[in-house]
């Protein structure tokens, strides 16, 4: 019982940590704008504690899971009193200032997660830098013996389910291979002495390891040493693999493919409790892949999310006018409602592995 409260804690603090990040993100830019902005809330619920510093009250409540900040004309039915300039309104300032304001939040959240992989990676001191994805020799008695040579250069790997990656080097090939756990036959694109062919190789289970191979060796990483000037270049690398195939799986995600791969509130809950188990420095690296996805996924073009309403905002440009109140209301309830079902569906698949 003790460990489920401290899993559960340590969730609320990485989610909390990860919206007051991206909230943040949009009260700093919104007050260089000139924006008023009424609070900013650290959790939800009832207010425990407040401070006012100038115009903003600064509070802490009693629910700590997200946060948010109080922008004047932010939403129609906002509260005021009409003591508020008109200037100081987000909906009056600059399409272009309403954009940075929007999409300062996902800044933040990419830059939240730059910064805790620099710091893991300088406290590490060595950061594995990936090789080309070029088969170095396979093994007998695995798959790829008969089929692969050494030599051939990886070009894109495809799954039965139809997703696929094109592979541009060794790591988030091995990353992507990593997310697949059916049997069925992997589709091998390869780059042979400029002939490209393309193998299917049916990998091998491998129980000792929990995964299956195919049973090709590669020149993987060079171990090269973090200093304070390199490190974020370090961070940045790991993070863009990590940015790319989550941009893939969002795509195969709208084809109907990888489904069994997202994760909500139960499957992060069971990711704490395994990086608990080999290392609080993995609690912080999920974090910053969590902080990652938070950001791209608010980056999605639904009107409920920032990058949907810059798309809105773009749209106002374009046509002169904001969008009607009426269908941009119709557009905001339906993306809601998708989400809601989408975190539902999420939901009922992540209780059903704990099964």
């Amino acid at each position: 019982m003790l460990d489920t409260l401290k899993n559960i804690l340590l969730l609320v603090l990485a989610l909390s940590s990860i919206a007051v990040v991206h909230e943040f993100g949009h009260f700093i830019t919104a007050k260089a704008f000139g924006v008023y902005c009424g609070e900013f809330s650290i959790g939800m619920g009832p207010e425990i504690f407040s401070h006012q510093f100038k115009e903003t009250k600064f509070s802490l409540r009693a629910f700590l899971i997200g946060g948010y900040v109080s922008m004047a004309g932010e939403t129609e039915n906002q509260e005021d009193d009409g003591s508020i300039p008109e200037n100081r309104r987000l909906c009056n300032i600059h399409p272009v200032k309403r954009i940075i304001v929007m999409l300062a939040g996902i800044f933040m959240n990419f830059i939240y997660a730059i910064v805790i992989v620099s710091i893991i990676l300088l406290n590490s001191g060595y950061y594995g830098v990936s090789g080309n994805p070029v088969v170095k020799e396979t093994s007998v008695g695995y798959p790829a013996y008969d089929v692969l040579q050494a030599g051939d250069y990886i070009k894109k790997v495809e799954f039965e389910n139809g997703s696929s990656l094109n592979v541009s080097d060794y790591s988030e090939m091995s990353a992507f291979l990593e997310t697949y756990d059916g049997n069925g036959p992997w589709t091998i694109t390869v780059d042979r002495n400029g002939e490209t062919l393309t193998f299917d190789i049916t990998p091998q289970y491998v129980e000792e390891e929990n995964r299956y191979l195919m049973g090709a060796t590669f020149d993987s990483y060079t171990y090269e040493e973090v200093t304070i000037f390199n490190c974020w270049g370090f961070a940045f690398d790991y993070l863009m693999m990590i940015f790319k195939l989550t941009i893939n799986a969002l795509f195969d995600l709208f084809r109907g493919i990888g489904l069994d791969n997202l994760s909500g509130p139960v499957g992060m809950y069971s990711a704490v409790s395994e990086v608990r188990e080999v290392g609080f420095e993995y609690y912080f690296i999920l974090i910053a892949m969590l902080s990652l996805n938070v950001g791209i996924m608010n980056a999605l073009p639904l009107p409920v999310l920032d990058g949907g309403r810059v798309v809105l905002t773009l749209i106002e440009v374009i046509i002169g006018h904001p969008v009607n109140k009426k269908i941009e209301t119709i557009l905001m309830s339906v993306s809601i409602a998708l989400i809601f079902l989408l975190f539902l569906v999420v939901t009922y698949r992540d209780i059903l592995k704990l099964f």
